[in-house]
């Protein structure tokens, strides 16, 4: 599973699709208080990759159909 899109959500929560078109959201201070290795951390696509791969901060975004 690869994070295609990020965005920052103006309601404090930032939103990751990724290439099974899966939404998922976490808020913005977890996502500022993520421990991820340097080397990615100024990288919103990576950060959000690894962060989705090795923790629970990410929660999927159900939509109602």
């Amino acid at each position: 599973m690869k994070v295609i899109n990020f965005h920052d959500g103006e309601d404090d929560n930032i939103y990751v699709e990724t290439d099974d078109m899966i939404m998922y959201h976490m808020t913005v201070e977890d996502w500022d208080n993520s421990d991820v290795p340097d080397n990615i951390a100024h990288n919103p696509i990576a950060k959000a990759t690894y962060i989705l791969h090795y923790t629970d901060s990410f929660k999927c975004t159900m939509e109602d159909n």
